[in-house]
């Protein structure tokens, strides 16, 4: 797969579910076919930090992937209510073909700030 990386900055609600859909799109705007495709997202405090502060991923549901090159993401809120707020993170979305670990392409990455909002439930 020939994809441009983007980047993109995402905030996280911590007293509301996390929900994200995106699009993944060849240069021509024809979809990305990504239904062969697993996935993972890791949110962490530095590249260098050990320490996987949220996880995202197609085996626990909370990452689907669609034939019209769909990417939905979501994290209930109780998960996200555990988070440390305010933060900032950092954080990437890996695309593993058929299982094929050799071939793994970082499709997103970015910054990503968890808000602690006002609000509370």
């Amino acid at each position: 797969m020939n994809l441009t990386r983007v980047s993109l900055p995402l905030i996280i609600d911590q007293n509301a579910a996390f929900s994200k859909i995106m699009l993944a799109r060849y240069i021509d705007k024809t979809p990305v076919n990504l239904s062969a495709y697993t996935a993972k997202m890791q949110f962490r405090e530095s590249t260098k930090s050990t320490v996987v502060i949220l996880e995202l991923n197609t085996s626990d549901g909370s990452i689907v992937l669609g034939a019209d090159g769909s990417i939905v993401l979501f994290k209930g809120v109780t998960i996200i209510k555990a988070l440390a707020a305010p933060m900032d993170l950092i954080y990437d979305l890996l695309l593993i073909p058929n299982g094929n670990t050799q071939a793994v392409a970082r499709l997103i990455q970015g910054t990503a700030f968890v808000d602690p909002g006002v609000t509370q439930q």
